[in-house]
């Protein structure tokens, strides 16, 4: 269905999150794949980016960059270093989070023809040195809606739209890998006018956060031992 533009040897920041529009077109992340920042800035690279697919795997002909030679026509949004957290809220609206460097871990939402920054802007530092990395903001780069605080390691995006959540609904629920954390974060005019501490160790490594047709959220963990948890509203 679809082929990276080049082959990559570092073997990590692969992305891959995957996302339905409302229209029926897929939304897929790729990472910047680790060794080579600059090629979330090269329009000629589909690493990190996000990309926007018909469901055969063919390019929509309203992408942002058709019609564009300098640029591939499947990128939708580029300057993404390593989105492992995608879903598409019940408006139509896509969001990610993402992996900063050594903090600097980003939830973003994600536009057509948006340039979201890495590694040119960014809130995060280097790993060896601990300096930053890049500038905090540039024009024609979007900032983050919202920074993680501290190492959080983003890995999972699900919104609630489950009514037996309650006062939750239009929340969206974020996983973390190193932390162990689920964030709740509740949008208001598209900023975070909340963030609450769900679990923190209880489960581990959250690798993915789902809601299921039950109405339930769904957690998995990629810990050695790891598994699929189920989190339900308890009675009051």
């Amino acid at each position: 269905m679809f082929e990276q533009d080049r082959a990559s040897g570092p073997g990590r920041h692969y992305g891959s999150r995957l996302a339905w529009l409302p229209d029926g077109t897929l939304l897929m992340s790729i990472g910047d794949r680790g060794s080579e920042p600059p090629r979330a800035q090269a329009s000629d690279d589909h690493a990190g980016s996000t990309l926007r697919l018909t469901a055969t795997g063919g390019v929509p002909d309203d992408n942002p960059f058709v019609g564009d030679d300098t640029t591939l026509d499947e990128i939708y949004s580029m300057g993404n270093r390593n989105i492992q957290g995608m879903t598409v809220l019940s408006n139509g609206e896509a969001w990610a989070s993402e992996h900063g460097p050594r903090t600097g871990d980003e939830l973003n939402h994600i536009e057509a023809g948006n340039n979201y920054g890495w590694p040119t802007v960014s809130q995060g530092n280097d790993y060896a040195t601990n300096e930053p990395i890049g500038e905090d903001s540039l024009p024609g780069m979007e900032d983050p809606v919202y920074l993680f605080e501290g190492r959080f390691a983003p890995a999972g995006l699900a919104e609630v739209t489950s009514e037996a959540f309650g006062e939750w609904q239009g929340s969206l629920l974020a996983g973390g890998l190193g932390s162990e954390k689920l964030l709740r974060l509740r949008l208001d005019e598209g900023r975070v006018a909340e963030e609450e501490l769900i679990l923190q160790g209880e489960v581990g490594r959250i690798r993915d956060v789902r809601q299921g047709p039950d109405g339930a959220i769904y957690l998995l963990t990629d810990d050695p031992q790891g598994g699929l948890y189920r989190l339900a509203p308890t009675d009051q």
